[in-house]
């Protein structure tokens, strides 16, 4: 199979702290070795489609507050991803890649959230600080997202059948 076009739209694990078992340090997006690594992951994420002629449309990601519901159950690593500029760092890092790439169009949702009174983590629309509420999600689909992707299409060159 072959699509036409990849969209994509990534979470908080993208923002969590990171520790592999060959690095002891703990890691997160702002320390240079780790944006580093999260650059080379999204180039190589984006070669993938690119080797197979797939533009690709990248959905921002909101600012996150993991553990809203939960928080005794989280590990720290998880609740990480809460901290303030973890979104907009990861966004940086992906704006980026995207400038180098003829083949990438990058579609604010975070930006278009940010709008919407109840949906800043916690919200009404947000309740747990990570996952979009129905009615949020079906607003996105029904009023804001079509325009948007018709534009990342015809930036990209692809036919709307």
């Amino acid at each position: 199979h072959r699509p036409d076009v990849a969209i994509v739209w990534t979470g908080a694990w993208e923002v969590r702290n990171w520790r592999s078992e060959r690095r002891a340090a703990t890691e997160w997006l702002g320390s240079p070795a780790h944006d580093q690594r999260v650059r080379a992951r999204l180039a190589a994420a984006l070669d993938v489609f690119a080797q197979r002629g797939v533009p690709v449309v990248w959905l921002t990601a909101p600012a996150y507050a993991i553990g809203l519901e939960e928080a005794a159950e989280r590990r720290p690593q998880d609740l990480a991803a809460s901290y303030p500029g973890r979104a907009q760092r990861f966004h940086e890092l992906l704006a980026a890649e995207d400038a180098a790439r003829p083949d990438v169009q990058l579609v604010d949702l975070a930006g278009y959230l940010a709008t919407r009174p109840g949906a800043e983590p916690g919200g009404a629309l947000r309740h747990d600080g990570v996952h979009l509420s129905a009615q949020v999600s079906h607003e996105i689909a029904d009023v804001w997202l079509g325009d948007e992707l018709e534009a990342a299409f015809a930036a990209l060159g692809v036919s709307q059948r």
